[in-house]
């Protein structure tokens, strides 16, 4: 990764601060699927704005980051909301972001972010009141799917993981909508939407797209 950063960053865009581009990025693979904003980056790196702002643009130039808006049907508002940051190579959260744990769930959810990109999709993730959804489709003007990832589901998280999904599958009158989890494969109905729970392998081979 550091012939990545010194060879396409700092060589390409000259630029000389070295360790604020490692901390950034460091910043980002630590926090990559949580909502964030150039502001709220700035401010927990104590860094300059429009720095924050040049080097998050680099970042996404040469495919490091990808970046995921909220949805709303103004673009203004979608443009002023906060973002999302999902790493292009899974393989750098291990390695540089700091963590004491590996999170399976987070890296499930920036596997399924890639694909979808890889498929052509357009995606949003959507957040209303205290309820989110982590990956919605838009197909033309139309929202045709919804996604939910999670390790696993549980007691502790089972409240959560599907009230978002539904929350989402009512807002844009989907009949279902799906919970990618690790191994899990059933199907629940909760408040009127037909919730398929399936594994991410079947996500990744294609199943939910022959649905």
């Amino acid at each position: 990764m550091t012939t990545i950063l010194l060879m396409d960053i700092l060589a390409r865009f000259r630029l000389r601060n070295v360790d604020m581009l490692n901390k950034l990025v460091e910043y980002l693979h630590t926090n990559d699927t949580r909502q964030n904003s150039i502001n709220s980056v700035a401010k927990a790196l104590n860094y300059n704005y429009e720095t924050v702002e040049d080097y998050l643009d680099y970042l996404r130039q040469v495919y490091m980051f990808s970046e995921l808006r909220n949805f709303n049907y103004s673009l203004k508002k979608q443009l002023l909301s906060d973002t999302k940051y999902y790493a292009i190579d899974t393989g750098f959260v291990n390695a540089v972001s700091f963590s004491f744990s590996q999170n399976i769930g987070r890296l499930y959810e920036n596997v399924v972010f890639n694909e979808l990109i890889r498929r052509g999709k357009t995606i949003f993730f959507l957040n209303e009141g205290d309820r989110e959804c982590d990956f919605i489709v838009k197909e033309g003007n139309t929202i045709t799917r919804a996604y939910q990832v999670c390790y696993e589901l549980n007691e502790q998280n089972m409240q959560r993981e599907v009230s978002g999904l539904v929350m989402a599958c009512r807002k844009f009158s989907l009949k279902e909508g799906y919970v990618i989890t690790e191994s899990t494969t059933r199907t629940v109905i909760e408040d009127g939407v037909e919730i398929r729970i399936i594994p991410i392998t079947g996500f990744l081979l294609g199943l939910t797209d022959q649905a």
